[in-house]
Order: C-alpha cells, then sequence, then structure tokens
C-alpha cells in the first residue's frame, strides 16, 4: 500500500494544477468572400454554469466588427471541429466530429442552417477540418 502513495499523490497534484490552465478560446476572425462579413468561434471553457459550456459558439459581424448574431452550435469542444467559410459564397461551414458538418446561409444578418447540406459543402468542412488538425 505505501508504494502507491507517491504516484497517487503525484497524480492528484498534476490533475489539480490543471484547471487553472484551461482558457476560454476565441478563434481568430475569418473574412466571408464577399468581404461583407466575418466569423469566428468562441468556446466557455472555464465556467461550467453556463448554459454554452464547452460548446462551439458562432459569431457573426458585418465588415465593422459589429456583431450580428451569437449562435450556439449543437458541437461540443471536446472533438474536433473547424469553422470557416464555402470559398466562393457567404454560407459558414462548421465541422464537427461529434455533430458531424452543419452550414448557414446569412438572411436578414442572421445565421439561418441549411439542412441538408450538399456533397460540396460536406467536402469542405472535411477541408476546413484537414487544415486545422
Amino acid at each position: 500500500m505505501r508504494h502507491l502513495i507517491r504516484p497517487l499523490l503525484l497524480c492528484g497534484l498534476v490533475l489539480s494544477g490543471c484547471g487553472p490552465l484551461m482558457k476560454d478560446h476565441h478563434g481568430a476572425p475569418v473574412i466571408s468572400p464577399s468581404g461583407k462579413y466575418t466569423v469566428f468561434a468562441k468556446v466557455n471553457r472555464t465556467d461550467q454554469n453556463r448554459p454554452d459550456y464547452a460548446h462551439v459558439v458562432i459569431h457573426l459581424t458585418d465588415v465593422t466588427g459589429k456583431e450580428l448574431q451569437v449562435y450556439c452550435s449543437r458541437a461540443g469542444d471536446a472533438n474536433k471541429w473547424a469553422l470557416g467559410w464555402m470559398p466562393n459564397e457567404d454560407i459558414v461551414i462548421l465541422q464537427s466530429s461529434d455533430v458531424g458538418s452543419m452550414a448557414f446561409r446569412i438572411e436578414n444578418d442572421s445565421l439561418v442552417e441549411i439542412v441538408p447540406i450538399s456533397d460540396e459543402m460536406s467536402f469542405r468542412a472535411e477541408i476546413l477540418k484537414a487544415k486545422k488538425y
């Protein structure tokens, strides 16, 4: 039993220090193909009491930086995910290993989910994930 005390103590010290190292994620804004919008993701990794804890939250802004919409996606931060645009149109793409690929068109300065997404959108989502990871 004594030979287990040191490893258990070491594990406890390491794990207790992990919490303060976790920080919220704030992704860099990505400009839309038209130049009219930017999109970026935030992840609340620190406040477990908030409903957006560990979810990828999409922020849509206009060219001046004015926030137009905040969209809490179903994508979890515990898995791989990537955010970007279709190359030639203002359609936001979110690829997530846990919920799959999602696409959003912009209507009246709001994100509207496209269901089902096209094969071209799915392919773009996989490219975004491959670039990120």
